[in-house]
C-alpha cells in the first residue's frame, strides 16, 4: 500500500435496506471499513426506501466514519416478487448512473450479480462478491465481464469452476471478523451480570437468524437432552420468525430467545456463554458447501469453545484441533458433542484458544489485503 502512486476509487453498490437485521448489512459495512483502512477511497451507495426508518448505520453497527454513504431514491417493489425486485433494482441502477462518483471510480464492487453485469456493460472495472450458487442471465454476464471475482467459500469457487469458469479469475476469500471487537477483556462472569443472564447455569449458545437450514430446529432439540440447569440461548431473529419458533418449542423450559439485538452487544453474549454452537443443516447445499457464517469467526475470536456440525463449509477453517465437530441434522449427536465440551473443560479449552488463534487470519483487514493484492498485480 505504501508504493500507491494513486488511490483507487471504488464505489460498493448494495441494493439493500440499510441498516437492516439481517447478516448481509454487518458484512458490507465491515467490508466497506476495511477497503477505507487500507487506503481505498470507496462510498458505499444504499436505496433510500419510503417508509423504512432511516437509522444511522454507523451507530447500529458500532462502525467508524471512514467513508461515506449515499442514498438513492427507491421504489419497494419486491412485494411483486422476482419481476418487481428486478425492476426496483434497474431504477436504483439508473439512478446511480447520474452520479459522478460512479463515473469517478476506478472499481465497481457488488455482491449484486445485476447490478455487476449492468455496471460491466457501461465499461466499468468491476469486483464481484459471490455469496451464493446461482447461473441465471445476469450471473452468466458478471462471470464473463466482471475483472475479478471473490468468492466467500472454496465450495461456491468449485461450484462456478464446475460451470466453466477459470480458477485463476476467483479468489476465495472467507467472511471475516474484528478481532479486538470479539477479542473483549470483559469476564463471563461479568457479561452474564450486565446482560442479567443467569450465573448458576451452564450457556449454550447460537447467534444469528433462527432459519432452518441453520439448524436452530437440531439445536432446540438436543435442549431436551439436559436438565434446567442448562440454558439454552437464542440470540437474534426477527419478530416474526421468532414468534413461530417459540410457538414450536413452548415446551422445551430451558430453552431462551433473546431477538434481534445491536451488534455491539454480541461480544458480551458470546462471552457469557461456555460453549457456542454452529448447527448449521447438511441438507441444503447452501449450509453444507457454500456458506462462510460471520458467526464462526466472531466465536473463534471469543476464545470460547465451539461445537458445529461436521460439514464441507465448517471443514474449511474448522477441525478437530479447533473445535468439536458433530454429525449434522442430529440432536443426539449435537448433545453429545456439547456434553463433551463440559465434561472436558480442560481439553475444550485448549480447543478455544487454538481457534483463537487460527482466527487471526481472517480479520477484515486481512481480508481486504487479500483482494487488494489481485487487484494490484
Amino acid at each position: 500500500m505504501d508504493n500507491r502512486t494513486k488511490v483507487i476509487k471504488m464505489c460498493y453498490l448494495a441494493d439493500v435496506r440499510m441498516p437492516t437485521e439481517k447478516a448481509h448489512g454487518i458484512q458490507i459495512m465491515k467490508t466497506c471499513e476495511a477497503f477505507a483502512d487500507v487506503g481505498i477511497n470507496i462510498k458505499l451507495f444504499v436505496p433510500s426506501f419510503l417508509f423504512f426508518k432511516k437509522e444511522d448505520p454507523f451507530l447500529y453497527y458500532g462502525i467508524r466514519r471512514v467513508f461515506e454513504i449515499k442514498r438513492l431514491f427507491s421504489i419497494r417493489l419486491i412485494r411483486l416478487g422476482p419481476i418487481g425486485f428486478s425492476i426496483e433494482k434497474f431504477i436504483f441502477f439508473i439512478l446511480l448512473v447520474f452520479s459522478k462518483d460512479f463515473w469517478a471510480s476506478d472499481y465497481i464492487f457488488s455482491r449484486d450479480e445485476m447490478l455487476t453485469s449492468l455496471a460491466s456493460l457501461l465499461g466499468k472495472k468491476t469486483i464481484w462478491e459471490v455469496h451464493v450458487s446461482s447461473y441465471n442471465f445476469f450471473t452468466k454476464i458478471a462471470i464473463s465481464r466482471a475483472n475479478h471475482i471473490v468468492s466467500i467459500s472454496q465450495g461456491l469457487k468449485d461450484y462456478y469452476v464446475a460451470k466453466g469458469v477459470d480458477s485463476g479469475k476467483i479468489l476465495v476469500a472467507h467472511d471475516g471478523v474484528d478481532l479486538k471487537m470479539f477479542d473483549a477483556s470483559f469476564s463471563q462472569e461479568e457479561a452474564r451480570k450486565t446482560l442479567d443472564l443467569p450465573t448458576d447455569k451452564k450457556i449454550v449458545l447460537y447467534t444469528g437468524h433462527l432459519y432452518e437450514w441453520k439448524g436452530v430446529g437440531v439445536l432446540a432439540e438436543s435442549a431436551k437432552f439436559f436438565d434446567e440447569d442448562t440454558l439454552f440461548l437464542f440470540v437474534g431473529g426477527t419478530e416474526y420468525d421468532k414468534k413461530i419458533f417459540l410457538d414450536k418449542y413452548q415446551g422445551v423450559k430451558n430453552i431462551r430467545v433473546i431477538g434481534n439485538r445491536p451488534y455491539s452487544e454480541v461480544p458480551m453474549y458470546l462471552k457469557s456463554a461456555d460453549v457456542l454452537v454452529l448447527p448449521n443443516s447438511g441438507k441444503s447445499d447452501i449450509s453444507k458447501l457454500y456458506t462462510s457464517p460471520m458467526k464462526l469467526f466472531e466465536y473463534m475470536a471469543s476464545g470460547v469453545p465451539i461445537v458445529a456440525s461436521d460439514l464441507p463449509s465448517m471443514r474449511e477453517v474448522l477441525n478437530t484441533s479447533n473445535s468439536t465437530l458433530v454429525k449434522s441434522d442430529s440432536p443426539s449427536a449435537l448433545s453429545q458433542g456439547i456434553k463433551t465440551v463440559f465434561d472436558n473443560t480442560g481439553s475444550a479449552g485448549i480447543l478455544a484458544k487454538q481457534a483463537l488463534h487460527d482466527v487471526d487470519i481472517f480479520s477484515w483487514e486481512s481480508r481486504i489485503k487479500k483482494i487488494l493484492s489481485v487487484i494490484e498485480k
